[in-house]
């Protein structure tokens, strides 16, 4: 897992441009994002469509190939530099939103320790991958569905 991480961690900085909306379907962390976008001092980056199918050429030449598949969209929410006022809402209500999710657990980053949830859809597909910073105030959410064949290859790399 702690590769995965990673990658996710770069793959956050390979997504140079601005999406639309955070993914399509709705979920609680989706929601948040959605919600805190726009406030001054956030950066939101997005990969899906066209961007998507490139950043997942390189997904499949890393440890998360075997997921690389299933990625619907690669979405990042950073609010290092929103007002304090604005980052201890979001704070509140991200953790809020995550309650339905399953905490994975922490791992460390090349950035500092992260938050790992999964959003599962039914019992053997996870439909979101959440890697939270809390230092940073960094939110990375990979969109799937990952089947759990493929989330535990994703353990073994």
């Amino acid at each position: 897992m702690n590769r995965f991480v990673y990658i996710v961690v770069i793959l956050s900085f390979l997504c140079i441009g601005h999406g639309a909306d955070a993914q399509d379907s709705d979920t609680p962390v989706a929601d948040i994002v959605r919600i805190y976008k726009g406030e001054r001092g956030t950066r939101e980056l997005v990969a899906s469509g066209t961007r998507l199918n490139m950043v997942r050429v390189f997904i499949k030449r890393t440890p998360v190939g075997p997921v690389a598949d299933d990625v619907t969209e690669l979405s990042v929410l950073k609010m290092q530099n929103a007002e304090d006022s604005v980052k201890e809402a979001f704070v509140r209500d991200l953790r809020d939103a995550l309650k339905p999710y399953q905490y994975v657990g922490i791992e460390e980053s090349p950035n500092g320790p992260v938050e790992v949830y999964v959003l599962l859809g039914s019992s053997d597909e996870v439909v979101e991958l959440i890697v939270y910073n809390a230092e940073i105030f960094s939110l990375n959410c990979l969109y799937g569905p990952f089947s759990a064949d493929s989330l535990r290859k994703l353990s073994t790399k």
